[in-house]
């Protein structure tokens, strides 16, 4: 073999190398953005609690808020959620803006003495990912060792128009494949991608 084939052969696979690590770079950059993203503004995230009860978490249209939340189901009088101290809650529901920031929101609203009880925060946490919302909801009391918590999950239908962070080729996923995209457009390659789909590096809302 020539050294001129051979210089060629190790050219190529330095290429190779180079476009692997690379698309290992950006696959790691695109789960580290999507980690935290609303992908759906003016949707409804729909789930259940990990104890069975219904949830649905409605986000407004520039995705900055949680307009409302509900967690069980009004008047079924069921609780979701009950601690050792024999305080339950059966439904709880907010209809108050809550910011999202970074991806994430978290409301806790305080009630006073119950019946002797001590006083109580109800405590609500949720981080977005992609078209999924997951957190928990917990009564955590100041005064005793009664603090009880559930976890839950939501997810929607993208709406119109919405795009996943990092959906390079608008299939509806961010994986290794919009890594390998993104590698490829550096060097100035061809990829395919869905009609409409914004190309790489374009301006997007």
């Amino acid at each position: 073999m020539s050294p001129r084939i051979r210089g060629l052969r190790l050219s190529l696979a330095l290429l190779a190398l180079a476009l692997l690590a690379v698309a290992g770079l950006v696959t790691t950059a695109l789960l580290i953005t999507g980690s935290a993203t609303v992908s759906a503004g003016g949707a409804t995230y729909t789930g259940t609690t990990a104890t069975g009860a219904p949830v649905s978490i409605t986000v407004n249209a520039d995705r900055t808020a949680v307009t409302e939340y509900h967690f069980g189901t009004s008047g079924s009088g069921i609780a979701f959620l009950w601690s050792p101290c024999g305080v339950g809650v059966s439904y709880t529901p907010s209809f108050e803006p809550i910011p999202i920031s970074s991806g994430s929101f978290s409301r806790t609203t305080t009630y006073p003495p119950l019946f002797g009880v001590s006083g109580r925060d109800q405590v609500v946490k949720g981080t977005f990912f992609n078209a999924q919302v997951a957190g928990t909801v917990a009564l955590v009391f100041p005064d005793f060792e009664c603090n009880v918590e559930t976890s839950w999950t939501a997810t929607t239908t993208l709406a119109p128009g919405a795009r996943l962070n990092g959906d390079v080729d608008c299939s509806g996923a961010v994986n290794i494949g919009d890594a390998q995209k993104i590698a490829r457009r550096l060097i100035s390659l061809a990829i395919t991608q869905a009609e409409g789909c914004p190309d790489v590096g374009e301006a997007v809302e």
